[in-house]
């Protein structure tokens, strides 16, 4: 049996405070059976963005100390937290701290889960860690993923399916709260529609700015407000002005607390290429705020259309745009389909539910452990 003594490790690399990093922070609140002890990177001296949240939130966070990529005096010093910690499991969450975590785990014979949350396609570079990423995967013993799709994607690659283990995503009970912030602001003739998400190719943002050209040329009020950082922002900054849509769609940076913005939107709009589980649906139907997205991942089982939301016919500008007009013109889209986003949220994808599995797993390797 589990107890306050099993101490868990999650290892993760952020740059930003975002998806899952909310939801490490969330597993640390609700996981009340272990200590669980986030554990990131400090590249040459610099805390990242990670490690300043949780220090808000008084949260105990471990900073290993990195001066380039690859360095291995960073996986000795994981192998001393190790040690030192006594460490019963190392959950890791990037492809960095999965490799990572893995000579740790040989050494110190500490069971080691991967925590999959995708991957992504930003240059050679990438993916060729990728590549490190998915021959590490095919060989540590347990995976953690958030939808089937997934599964079923690292499966395709070689990795066995009977180690891998859905986990749905879930928010914790302030995602419901309603919080507001002056700062956001609504033209008045024109419907909010926000956006999220990192600014990355797979994610589709390039769709949704020509979504946005060709919704303005149809005489629509709308303004798109797309939240979040990464490569490929200023080749969007770029396509913006060149179709001269700057009235109707912006850029508005990262921002780490979106309920004030959600409150304010008629819908979230996820143009996505490539997605598993995104929890920024989760969080825009918790604000009462209905999703319209494209038909990737596990999106088309949760969207239900004129239900919850509406899924779009394709990855197309023009089905963003008609899927986008639909939902503009629809007197009552928002208050109908926020309130059963909202309901199903509540029911289903609460953190108490998440826990119970993630519960069962780490309780299996811990044991498991003790028994070898």
């Amino acid at each position: 049996m589990s107890t306050a003594v099993n101490t868990v490790l999650h290892v993760r690399e952020a740059n930003i405070w975002g998806s899952p990093e909310r939801l490490i922070l969330g597993q640390l609140r609700f996981l009340a059976e272990y200590k669980c002890v986030p554990v990131t990177y400090r590249r040459r001296g610099k805390s990242n963005p990670f490690a300043e949240r949780l220090r808000q939130e008084d949260v105990e966070c471990v900073e290993l100390d990195e001066f380039g990529p690859g360095d291995a005096r960073t996986i000795y010093q994981l192998i001393k937290v190790i040690r030192q910690r006594q460490a019963k499991l190392i959950v890791t969450h990037d492809f960095k701290s999965n490799l990572y975590g893995y000579f740790a785990s040989k050494v110190t014979g500490c069971p080691l889960i991967v925590h999959f949350h995708g991957f992504t396609a930003e240059g050679a570079r990438v993916r060729f860690y990728s590549a490190i990423d998915r021959a590490v995967m095919r060989r540590c013993r347990a995976i953690i993923t958030v939808a089937e799709q997934t599964k079923q994607l690292l499966t395709s690659l070689g990795v066995g399916s009977t180690k891998v283990t859905v986990v749905i995503n879930a928010v914790p009970p302030e995602a419901f709260e309603t919080v507001t912030d002056e700062s956001v602001g609504v033209v008045s003739d024109q419907k909010l529609v926000v956006a999220a998400g990192r600014l990355s190719y797979e994610k589709g943002f390039d769709l949704l700015v020509e979504a946005a050209h060709l919704l303005k040329e149809r005489g629509l009020k709308f303004n798109i407000q797309i939240y979040g950082d990464g490569p490929e922002k200023t080749a969007l900054a770029k396509q913006i002005n060149h179709l001269h849509i700057s009235d109707r769609i912006g850029l508005a940076g990262f921002r780490s607390d979106l309920r004030p913005v959600y409150a304010q939107a008629e819908f979230l709009v996820i143009p996505s290429r490539s997605e598993s589980f995104p929890l920024v649906v989760l969080e825009a139907w918790a604000q009462g705020t209905p999703v319209v997205a494209t038909p990737v991942g596990r999106l088309p089982e949760l969207i239900e259309n004129d239900v919850n939301g509406l899924l779009v016919r394709d990855m197309t500008p023009e089905a963003l745009a008609e899927g986008m007009a639909v939902a503009l013109q629809a007197a009552d889209f928002r208050q109908r389909c926020g309130a059963a986003g909202r309901e199903m949220v509540r029911l289903k994808y609460v953190f108490a539910n998440q826990v119970a599995l993630l519960k069962e797993i780490y309780d299996r390797f811990i044991n498991g452990a003790r028994l070898q």
